[in-house]
């Protein structure tokens, strides 16, 4: 069902090629980047704040990066740093962060607009928490030009509330996205697929949510079981 996990980000493979524009949110050391280009030979942008983690993006020629954050407003924001790299954020956690630095920032549509871009085909945002404040700010119409949206909400971990990302979800359905969770009682994995830009039948949809989730969760708990009796 071309339903596939690539650094830990779901997507849906079949509506993606060497054509494709692809917006790497949230970059870290661009591994998820650089992934899509091996796989796909499409066009990459990656944004990450972090100065230190953007220097270790290795450059490409399918690949451009910006050293800032992707925001709910435009200017400079307080970027909190931890020494787990996965976890700065804009968003502060008293418990994670250990200094903060101040970082240029830009809502994504306009950033999306000054790339000179009138559509992506797929945006990956892991952004720590921020990403509730993102999408608000972002019009239907924005929206309704992307492809697919694979997001890691920060609910499993308390940043963001469940009912927020509910409210979210039923925004992107109401503007006819199909949205997959791969984790039962978080939303820490999930894909919107836009049904205009990327259509997949009510048949392949129930597949994917419940079928292909289902097995994921067997493998999952199968690969924990075979590492407890090797430990």
């Amino acid at each position: 069902m071309m339903i596939e996990t690539i650094e830990d980000h779901t997507i849906h493979t079949r509506f993606l090629s060497s054509n494709s524009r692809v917006l790497d949110l949230g970059a870290n050391r661009g591994s998820f980047s650089q992934a899509m280009i091996t796989r796909f030979g499409c066009q990459c942008v990656a944004v990450e704040p972090n100065p230190k983690l953007f220097e270790k993006i290795e450059p490409h020629e399918l690949l451009k990066k910006y050293n800032l954050a992707i925001a709910h407003f435009s200017g400079s924001v307080n970027f909190n740093v931890s020494e787990v790299s996965v976890s700065s954020s804009i968003v502060y956690r008293s418990k994670l962060h250990s200094k903060t630095i101040t970082v240029s920032c830009k809502p994504l549509e306009e950033f999306v607009v000054e790339l000179g871009w009138t559509g992506v085909d797929l945006i990956k945002m892991d952004i720590e928490g921020a990403e509730i404040n993102v999408f608000h700010e972002c019009s239907d119409s924005f929206l309704k030009s992307i492809g697919q949206i694979t997001v890691e909400f920060h609910d499993h971990n308390g940043t963001v509330s469940k009912y927020e990302v509910k409210e979210l979800i039923k925004r992107f359905e109401s503007l006819g996205f199909r949205c997959y969770s791969k984790y039962l009682g978080c939303y820490y994995d999930t894909l919107f697929i836009n049904q205009s830009l990327c259509p997949i039948s009510i048949g392949e949809y129930l597949w994917i949510r419940h079928i292909i989730r289902n097995q994921q969760g067997l493998q999952r708990r199968f690969q924990k079981l075979l590492a407890a009796a090797s430990s």
